[in-house]
């Protein structure tokens, strides 16, 4: 094996290393801040806050790419916990509609801080190229898991 080959595994098996690490921080770091949320929760707050208005299942499973069920259950048991608020669909008394709530918009700032916290401390030790690097290393790593998420569907 030549050496330029060799120092390029030996990257690709750091930064993944890296990512595996990174991930095992950020649920440290919300299990630390007392922030016990799944992450499929934070994505569908994520998509509340993003709309800014009160969305139907059918426009939260768009956003968040799940199933329409799978986001009726999600939202029930985060309006139970407070996080969003079911309101009827002014249109349809059989639809209803989801609206992030004060606690769930509170969550969600305590999260991006923890977030953001945990990748100020990652990409620390790294310099420019490295980041490039690793975000190209997350971004395969997300496109892989996406394709065998739909292929499970």
């Amino acid at each position: 094996m030549r050496k330029r080959e060799r120092k390029s595994i030996t990257e690709e098996a750091r930064l993944a290393q890296l990512l595996i690490n990174t991930a095992t921080i950020l649920s440290t770091a919300l299990r630390n801040a007392h922030l016990e949320i799944r992450p499929e929760r934070i994505i569908v707050l994520e998509a509340l806050a993003k709309r800014g208005n009160p969305a139907t299942l059918f426009d939260i499973a768009a956003d968040t790419e799940k199933r329409r069920q799978t986001v009726a259950c999600m939202v029930s048991r985060m309006s139970e916990a407070g996080l969003v608020r079911k309101l009827p669909y002014r249109r349809s008394k059989e639809l209803m509609t989801v609206e992030i709530t004060e606690k769930g918009k509170s969550l969600l700032r305590k999260i991006r801080a923890a977030e953001e916290e945990l990748l100020q401390s990652v990409f620390s030790g790294l310099d420019t190229e490295g980041v490039i690097e690793f975000l190209r290393v997350v971004g395969k790593r997300a496109d892989v898991e996406t394709e065998r998420i739909k292929l499970h569907r």
